[in-house]
């Protein structure tokens, strides 16, 4: 509002694309990213946020980023500034994701019919363009969910792609072809090449599929199209973590004894109720196959399923990948869209019962196809463990006397210590504490 000298911050419901600021006395300057601002207006480490990640794998838990006085506008959030006294005069919350008891269906039939109509009306919404869209698509549940649905709404000429890897361990590509009958002339798949594999790793903070996305938006973008649609926000609104679905079967346990005992073993996990709540259900941040990523003893708070779930959409998962979808496809000028997000869509899923959404193992009922079988999607599918042990001494040459080490912001004896047992054991274990060091280290290099 140039008359009056006020500027009008809103974001999204989601926080699906990111806007940042940072004032002072002589400055108000906002941006989709922190570089811009950084490049104007130098700032110093916020040092704290940056240990919160190097400690406990957080990110997006608050509006604080890794530069001091940068910040996040919230989700779903409205803000006025003031440019005359230089301060917000405003900032609220205008919406928030509540359960409408007036949509909730009778029966997990009509939940699926009804939530195939509230998804195609959210996918119209998303297919508006007036460029060429393309789908990006795995073996799970979600994207093939989309391309189901664009078929049925006769969209069938739009091009999707995938990543792939050379190990059949990892690679879904084949079964993501077969599974959907998908033709080389619709569908294209990128192979990541192993060698020199961290040369983008400076873009994003992100496991290595993240880092595969990179390269796929990358050559998305030269195949001149710009807009992507893809599955972000089904997997929170739709039980699609372990630790969701665990929770689900501990609260069910007494009146289905059946389905927990099966899906603990199907996990291979014991079946006492109270290691599974220490172990698991913890208010902390976890891998997806379950396993919690910081060494932290202290949590305590064991969350139901409901707490669980708004963890995951407002602080821990969702707010993640969003920003790693949007500086992937931003990195080259491409718009992501996620269909799933719709506001309209994800109040009715949350509304409805979670019985609906979880059959025995199988969660996301509703989405699946069963043409090939009941299936799970892997919870691990990079060869992540394995690069970073094959890599070892690779990537201690970068972290010793870089940017982490010099800014005493880990100890290098300690990690390389930790870094060589991990090598050593026979399981692949858990490698975030590794990802996470590199993966900062090379982020901080390009700032």
């Amino acid at each position: 509002n140039n008359l009056k000298k006020e500027l009008f911050l809103v974001r999204d419901r989601f926080g699906i694309k990111p806007l940042c600021f940072y004032e002072d006395n002589d400055f108000f300057i906002c941006s989709t990213e922190v570089k811009p601002i950084n490049i104007l207006n130098k700032k110093d480490l916020n040092q704290n946020k940056i240990k919160e990640y190097l400690n406990y794998g957080l990110i997006h838990q608050d509006n604080e980023t890794f530069f001091k006085g940068v910040k996040k506008v919230n989700p779903a959030s409205f803000c006025l500034y003031d440019l005359n006294k230089f301060k917000f005069i405003n900032y609220e919350k205008y919406w928030n994701l509540k359960k409408d008891k007036n949509l909730v269906q009778k029966n997990s039939k009509e939940f699926k019919e009804a939530y195939k109509y509230y998804f195609q009306l959210a996918l119209k919404r998303n297919l508006v363009s007036d460029v060429p869209i393309a789908l990006l698509l795995s073996s799970g549940a979600d994207s093939s969910y989309i391309h189901r649905n664009l078929t049925e709404m006769s969209f069938k000429n739009i091009k999707s792609f995938s990543f792939g890897w050379k190990d059949p361990k990892y690679d879904e590509s084949f079964v993501t072809k077969k599974l959907l009958g998908l033709k080389n002339n619709s569908h294209e798949t990128l192979f990541i090449n192993e060698k020199n594999i961290f040369d983008d790793l400076n873009s994003a903070i992100g496991g290595l599929g993240t880092l595969a996305l990179f390269k796929l938006m990358k050559y998305i973008n030269k195949k001149k199209f710009k807009v992507t649609i893809s599955g972000e926000g089904s997997d929170e609104l739709n039980l699609g973590y372990f630790n969701q679905q665990l929770a689900y079967h501990v609260a069910k346990k007494k009146i289905n004894q059946k389905d927990f005992k099966n899906f603990c073993k199907f996990n291979k996990i014991s079946t006492n109720t109270d290691f599974l709540k220490k172990t698991f259900l913890l208010n902390a941040a976890y891998a997806p196959d379950g396993t919690i990523l910081s060494k932290d003893k202290s949590y305590k708070e064991i969350l139901s399923l409901d707490k669980i779930t708004k963890k995951y959409i407002n602080a821990i998962k969702l707010p993640k990948l969003l920003h790693w979808q949007d500086r992937c496809g931003g990195a080259f000028g491409i718009e992501t869209r996620v269909p799933f997000l719709d506001h309209e869509l994800a109040t009715f899923t949350y509304s409805n019962p979670d019985q609906f959404k979880i059959e025995g193992n199988i969660s996301k009922i509703h989405l699946k196809n069963f043409k090939f079988g009941k299936e799970s999607k892997k919870y691990v599918v990079t060869p992540q463990r394995e690069i970073l042990k094959k890599q070892y001494k690779i990537i201690l040459d970068i972290i010793d006397n870089g940017f982490l080490v010099k800014n005493n912001l880990i100890k290098y004896n300690d990690f390389k210590k930790e870094y060589h047992s991990y090598v050593k054991q026979k399981n692949l274990g858990n490698s975030f504490f590794v990802w996470k060091v590199l993966n900062l280290e090379l982020f901080m290099g390009n700032y």
